[in-house]
């Protein structure tokens, strides 16, 4: 990713060396978003350039790419209000009005450090108490764990994801770094949001039966696991090359293949956890 930033930093240079008169030159690091008020000035200077030496957009009656980038992101600038009308509803409002006053009253923003620790704090909770609710709900219908992980859980654990991507790749451009955050989420999630639970739990069993390897370990109560990785495995395949199709860009095509996946992923593996026993 360090690689990709530089890259892509080197493409926009050329693609401003194209123009007789170049624009003031832009500091841009990793966290610079790729389209702020400074870039702002910068592709309209170059949109306005490129049309006066070459004349081929104004000839074509058309606006070129850099200014519907910027027409756009203006665009964008001007309905960023409209787009927090769910927190802007009453009813949303007063629905969600204790966890507001619980939130302001013990994460201020003029102590980030605090605010960090006890968000943690709050998140831990909030999973402890979703996976409890979930496990309760199964047990009622008597839905298999492993079936209201898949759909419920997941889905319950994909929110932060989502939010990340809003909020990266929407409001600041970073489609690189939404990327990753998400790809690095469910690997830390894996690694360690499993790894060290089970890590401790062992080494209590451990503990408890005096050392006793053959004792020490965590049932895994699903038939259908080798099945659903293996399902698993081909979804990822499945997405790389959709990725690949779409030329590793993020169309609406994507989203669409990305969502037909999932449903055939979920659909195969209920299917797997529901019909294969051993």
């Amino acid at each position: 990713m360090i690689y990709n930033a530089k890259m892509s930093m080197k493409d926009r240079d050329n693609c401003l060396d194209n123009c007789t008169a170049k624009p003031a030159a832009i500091e841009r690091t990793e966290t610079t978003p790729l389209l702020n008020d400074k870039t702002l000035i910068a592709l309209q200077q170059l949109a306005k350039n490129c049309d006066e030496n070459y004349g081929k957009f104004s000839s074509l009656n058309k606006k070129s790419g850099y200014e519907e980038i910027v027409d756009k992101k203006l665009q964008l600038d001007d309905n960023e209000d409209d787009d927090s009308f769910i927190m802007n509803n009453c009813f949303c409002s007063l629905i969600l009005s204790p966890v507001y006053i619980v939130f302001w009253a013990t994460m201020p923003k003029r102590w980030p450090i605090w605010t960090f620790i006890v968000s943690i704090a709050y998140l831990t909770g909030l999973s402890y108490g979703t996976v409890w609710a979930i496990s309760g709900f199964s047990d009622a219908l008597s839905i298999p764990h492993t079936v209201s992980g898949m759909t419920l859980l997941a889905a319950g654990s994909a929110v932060p994801d989502l939010v990340t991507s809003i909020i990266v790749i929407k409001k600041h451009g970073l489609a690189s770094m939404g990327m990753c955050a998400a790809i690095a989420s469910n690997i830390f999630a894996i690694v360690v949001g499993l790894g060290l639970p089970w890590l401790l739990k062992c080494l209590i069993q451990l503990y408890q039966t005096n050392g006793d390897y053959s004792m020490a370990f965590i049932p895994i109560e699903s038939d259908a696991l080798p099945y659903t990785s293996i399902v698993l495995l081909i979804t990822i395949f499945a997405l790389l090359l959709s990725l690949k199709l779409c030329d590793w860009r993020l169309y609406t095509t994507l989203s669409l293949i990305c969502a037909l996946i999932h449903l055939i992923f979920m659909g195969a593996s209920i299917s797997l956890e529901l019909f294969v026993h051993s």
